[in-house]
């Protein structure tokens, strides 16, 4: 059988979200297992991730202007629960398949941040803390050379955590279409 994945943006839906963190609790994933844990700021749009109309994962897409300006930052508080990881997507040597299916919803975060002014989309691994964090980050400094959707950024702290930060190149992981050129003139 076939899996429909598809995206879906969170619209306040208090419930919708109250019940994926009920679930990410059930499954060990501490930073989604209550809504007041996923720290949304004032200017954010949630996504998520469906598989057979059954949400899936989420991750958010935020104005990031208080660490670079103009800047979003997108894959924040990713979460895919346990029952879908690891399917899904492709099994390449790339930051697609380390996104895993929270990758579907990269032209949908990036789509948001562009039309609430972004000129530059980043993300985050952390260096300390989030052992799955700190592992995909060491994976995308292995692979960033030959893969040209990102590139590495630099390293800072954020939020108190040292965090290694990284430059979306791409408006969508699986087709590789470009980001508007502008955008990395700054």
């Amino acid at each position: 059988m076939t899996s429909l994945i598809s995206v879906l943006k969170y619209n306040n839906e208090i419930d919708v979200l109250e019940n994926f963190c009920i679930k990410a609790k059930k499954d060990g994933i501490l930073n989604n297992s209550e809504i007041s844990k996923l720290s949304l700021p004032q200017n954010y749009g949630l996504f998520f991730t469906l598989v057979n109309r059954e949400i899936a994962a989420m991750s958010y897409v935020h104005d990031f202007n208080n660490y670079y300006k103009d800047t979003w930052r997108c894959w924040t508080r990713t979460a895919v629960l346990k029952k879908f990881r690891n399917q899904y997507h492709p099994k390449q040597r790339n930051i697609f398949s380390a996104a895993g299916i929270t990758g579907y919803s990269i032209p949908h975060q990036v789509d948001y941040a562009l039309r609430n002014g972004a000129k530059q989309i980043v993300f985050t691994t952390n260096n300390e803390g989030s052992l799955s964090s700190i592992k995909l980050g060491q994976y995308l400094h292995k692979i960033v050379d030959t893969d040209p959707r990102f590139n590495f950024l630099e390293t800072r702290e954020i939020k108190g955590l040292s965090q290694d930060v990284w430059i979306l190149n791409v408006s969508d992981l699986e087709t590789l279409t470009s980001l508007p050129l502008d955008l990395h003139q700054n």
